[in-house]
């Protein structure tokens, strides 16, 4: 299996499955859609700075999706921010998946291009779960959000978290997570000047 339960109370953890989170996205950095505070248009150019103080506003293109939490549980509890994929349904991004025309090819299509981990690299696989009507799904690690840690957003992200992965599943996250984002291998001294490489090989 690869969820286990949970109470409501519990703390916020990796691993966990949330759902009706909002994202906004903004679709142009370059010239991005500002106001002010009485609700004013407000331009400005792309080399312009913005700080907290401007009391400026986005408009951004509004999502609500799943998502899984990927912050470690220490960061979760005490990070200014917490981490969390987006989750979509197999159905909808693998193509490959939906054409398999029976439940015996689709369980080799997922051992073949999930379970191992080199294969698909940015995703992770959810299996479904029909105790909340939960559909076979993939986390993304390339699609990432940050939320900041509020009471209030504690509180929300609690009261729709889904799903909470098994100890084996979070190890498994864990290490497809690592996998991604160290995939490519750097020679042992690139960040040594060539100076700082000789005095190091001298001893």
């Amino acid at each position: 299996m690869m969820y286990r339960p949970f109470n409501p109370e519990d703390e916020l953890g990796q691993g966990d499955v949330i759902e009706n989170v909002t994202f906004t996205y903004v679709p142009n950095l370059a010239e991005p859609v500002l106001h002010d505070a009485q609700g004013a248009r407000v331009h400005r150019r792309a080399q312009e700075p913005i700080t907290r103080e401007d009391n400026l506003e986005v408009s951004g293109q509004a999502e609500k999706s799943r998502v899984i939490i990927l912050s470690q549980d220490c960061d979760v509890l005490h990070r200014p921010y917490i981490c969390v994929g987006r989750v979509r349904e197999l159905a909808i991004v693998d193509q490959g998946y939906v054409d398999k025309n029976n439940d015996r090819t689709r369980a080799q299509h997922i051992q073949k291009n999930y379970q191992r981990a080199a294969v698909q690299a940015i995703w992770f696989y959810l299996q479904e779960s029909p105790e909340c009507a939960f559909p076979k799904s993939l986390a993304s690690f390339i699609e990432l959000h940050s939320i900041k840690r509020t009471e209030d957003n504690v509180r929300y992200l609690q009261a729709n978290r889904i799903l909470r992965l098994t100890a084996e599943a979070v190890f498994d996250l864990q290490f497809r997570f690592s996998y991604y984002f160290g995939r490519f291998a750097t020679t042992d001294h690139y960040m040594l000047t060539e100076q700082e490489w000789e005095l190091v090989r001298e001893r």
